[in-house]
């Protein structure tokens, strides 16, 4: 643990996705592109669902952490970005309905139609992660009526 209550290293690194939060541009974006080339990569459904679900966990838990030291959804944070695409991309087959899924993803998380802004409400670390986690079901949706499945 850190010193006087101060978020222990390891969380700020795993919120943070490994620091990409702290770009100065668009850190959601490269974050979900990096979960991007990684599910490319691997090619692997499960592995991607797998990573997907400890990624929502840890995320969970870092940024409730980090909620109390920087307050409410603070930027740095990407694991909420990097969570949902993980969960959005263990459902798609196929590189273009990939980035169409990113796309779309980007673009819902961007203009949080409700319920993704009523979900930034939710307190702590639920509220951080379940606005990205509506807008990748959302993005699935979309998916859905583009690809059919």
């Amino acid at each position: 643990m850190g010193e006087s209550g101060a978020t222990p290293k390891a969380l700020k690194i795993i919120a943070t996705g490994f620091y990409i939060g702290y770009l100065p541009v668009a850190p959601a974006t490269w974050a979900s592109l990096l979960t991007l080339l990684i599910w490319y990569l691997i090619r692997s459904s499960s592995i991607i669902l797998g990573l997907g679900l400890l990624t929502l966990l840890l995320g969970c838990y870092s940024a409730n952490r980090l909620s109390k030291e920087w307050g409410p959804d603070p930027r740095p944070v990407v694991i909420d970005e990097i969570a949902a695409m993980f969960l959005l991309l263990a459902t798609v087959g196929g590189l273009k309905p990939g980035l169409v899924g990113f796309l779309l993803f980007r673009v819902f998380d961007v203009l949080k139609p409700p319920p993704i802004r009523w979900a930034e409400q939710i307190p702590k670390g639920a509220g951080i992660m379940a606005d990205d986690l509506i807008a990748a079901g959302y993005a699935r949706l979309v998916l859905l009526l583009i690809f059919r499945g």
